[in-house]
């Protein structure tokens, strides 16, 4: 550069010095100016922490350059400044000369950064400083930056969590949530009011728990709960105004005797309430639940604007379903459809939508019976989308099974019976039913099986599992005929009923035994000998019950005790207990004597119960001695 050089200071620069004049350098001469940092990040925080860092040139320039703060972005997170001999630079330039005196080349220029707090709790922010380095008279050598970051000092102790990561609500009475729990655990009740803005009541109302919607709700956390989400509901309100979406920020005050939440600042969730006020259907619900016993719903239809002209609203059920409901309004009678005629009258009025539940018979679920609403008519609303009003119809279909028997009377002689399954009312799932044999019986298969959309496991259908036979087991126990149940316990997707059982009787064909009675000593002395009478069933069965038997005595041949009973209990043959007899004697010389031991049974089968009776063969041996003759004269 021709010409002296100039030196140029920050502030009060000499008289003489100004009236010096200097020539501007040529660009390619600027450019080859080498500005250096010592820095190329920097940290601060939002409690004032510091960061320094130096600017200089690399080289010794020809001319004077200015090195300026242009300014740090965004604004209001740190402020950066130069700091001298003096005191801070406010004017953000610094002079380089190679004059002494001045600053020179080579000494180093130092910046301060100080963090600024912006009272939110915000995590920490990221921003720029800006340099901007200019030959003196020769326009701009460079523009720099440094990167910086600001450490949030406000560090929130509730952690909220907003559903879809944002809260967004409707004028038609729309919901949305989010939830509150605490970071860390209070040394006392932490209480955290949550209200709506108090100058407009009009855009939404909140509720915790079970609470109702209001102005405000208050959660309550403990050293117990304190990290257990609580959730916050927020509805939408109609303004009945047309004026766009509208905010509607909920803050959260916490408050405590813990002094950590004590002094926590009051944090804010934000709410957008999604205007309502225009061209639509109003609507009280917009689901509706049936069944099919024949239960009733309603809902409300109304505009949210006059029409310039009639509006129709046809509502009606599925096409492809008329079996789960009907609608109606007003002193129709119920059908597929019915239409809602809006005037520019009774526009704003409800009108009643009624729906009512059909029972289809077929057990298959709750059902969907969504119901379509179709606006026609005066602009805009002809254009319109249809709405839904989404329907269920409980299902009363919850079938029992009840099993047959045929016969229903069988021989236990190994006669059989087959057993099906039926249903109350079609499934749309299959059926098992699980059978249990009862006891003198077998089944050739516990498990039958109902398929979707049939009601017997006998139809025309052969498949196995159709049909179980039942075979009665024989015996030789004499009996009255026995009625069985055979049970069984029914499995289906769905849920079943209960399982009717079945009856089937098993004809006794065992004849009665008879009783046959012996002795132990079939031949004794008439003078007093005694024997012991055993009774035993015989005829190859035995008896379900007991059989009593009593033992006759027979004048002139034998006495009985006076208990003279014997009794075989049920399923057995005999029975130790016997019955003692003794002989009566005489004075007769005579043949032994012969007769026959008898007595009679019963038990409670059979017309009266009587049984036959076989005596056993006695034998009394005399023991009178042969008589002298005497003879005499008169």
């Amino acid at each position: 550069m021709a010409g002296p050089r100039t030196s140029w200071a920050r502030r009060g620069l000499p008289a003489a010095l100004l009236a010096v004049a200097f020539f501007a350098p040529s660009l390619a001469e600027a450019q080859r100016v080498d500005v250096r940092y010592s820095k190329t990040t920097v940290e601060t925080s939002e409690d004032g922490t510091t960061d320094t860092f130096t600017i200089q040139l690399g080289s010794s320039p020809s001319f004077s350059i200015t090195t300026e703060i242009v300014g740090v972005t965004p604004a209001g997170e740190a402020r950066a400044e130069f700091v001298g001999g003096s005191g801070t630079s406010t004017s953000q330039s610094w002079w380089f000369s190679d004059v002494v005196g001045d600053r020179l080349w080579n000494n180093p220029l130092t910046v301060r950064v100080t963090g600024l707090d912006d009272a939110l709790p915000d995590g920490d922010q990221p921003y720029t400083i800006t340099f901007r380095n200019e030959v003196v008279g020769g326009g701009i050598v460079s523009t720099d930056t440094i990167s910086g970051v600001n450490l949030d000092n406000e560090v929130s102790l509730l952690r909220i969590v907003e559903s879809g990561g944002s809260t967004v609500v409707t004028e038609a009475a729309g919901e949305d949530s989010f939830t509150v729990a605490l970071k860390r655990r209070p040394t006392a009740n932490v209480t955290i009011d949550v209200s709506r803005p108090s100058t407009d009541s009009t855009e939404c109302e909140v509720k915790s728990g079970s609470g109702t919607y209001g102005a405000s709700t208050t959660l309550t956390f403990t050293a117990q709960n304190w990290h257990r989400a609580q959730t916050v509901s927020v509805r939408g309100r109609s303004d009945s105004m047309m004026d766009g979406d509208q905010r509607c920020d909920l803050t959260l005050d916490p408050s405590s005797t813990d002094s950590s939440y004590n002094t926590l600042d009051s944090e804010t969730v934000e709410v957008t309430n999604r205007d309502y006020d225009s061209a639509a259907l109003r609507l009280s619900q917009h689901s509706v639940t049936t069944s099919e016993t024949g239960t009733t719903d309603s809902f409300s239809v109304r505009l949210t604007m006059q029409p310039s002209a009639n509006v129709t609203v046809a509502v009606a059920r599925p096409s492809d379903d008329s079996t789960e409901c009907q609608v109606k309004s007003g002193s129709a009678a119920y059908g597929a459809s019915t239409t809602l005629t809006f005037t520019r009258t009774n526009w704003s009025q409800n009108q009643t939508v009624m729906v009512q539940g059909l029972d289809d018979g077929i057990y298959d679920g709750d059902q969907p019976c969504d119901l379509t609403l179709n606006p026609d008519g005066a602009s805009p609303y002809d254009t319109l989308a249809n709405l839904v009003v989404s329907g269920v119809n409980s299902d009363d279909d919850v079938p029992t099974v009840t099993l047959a028997a045929s016969p229903s009377s069988i021989s236990e002689n190994g006669g059989t019976s087959t057993i099906t399954a039926s249903l109350g009312a079609v499934s749309t799932e299959d059926t098992t039913i699980v059978l249990t044999a009862p006891s003198g019986t077998t089944l050739n298969r516990t498990t039958l099986t109902i398929d979707a959309g049939d009601t017997l496991s006998s139809d025309a259908n052969t498949e196995t599992e159709r049909s179980a036979m039942l075979t009665a087991t024989d015996n030789s126990v004499d009996a009255p005929d026995a009625v069985v149940s055979v049970t069984g316990v029914a499995e289906n997707d769905m849920g079943i009923g209960t399982v009717t059982a079945v009856s089937v009787t098993l004809e006794d064909d065992d004849a009665a035994p008879t009783v046959t009675l012996s002795l132990d000593d079939a031949s004794i002395s008439e003078n007093g000998g005694t024997a012991e009478v055993t009774a035993t069933l015989s005829g190859g069965t035995t008896s379900s019950v007991a059989t009593t038997v009593t033992i006759a005595a027979v004048s002139g041949l034998y006495t009985v005790e006076s208990d003279a009973v014997i009794v075989i209990a049920a399923g057995a043959t005999t029975d130790a207990e016997t019955v003692t007899i003794t002989a009566v004697d005489n004075t007769r010389d005579e043949a032994n004597r012969s007769g026959t031991v008898t007595g009679s049974a019963a038990n409670s089968l059979g017309a009266g119960g009587a049984l036959s009776v076989t005596g056993a063969a006695l034998t009394l041996e005399d023991d009178d001695a042969a008589p002298t003759v005497t003879l005499s004269l008169d």
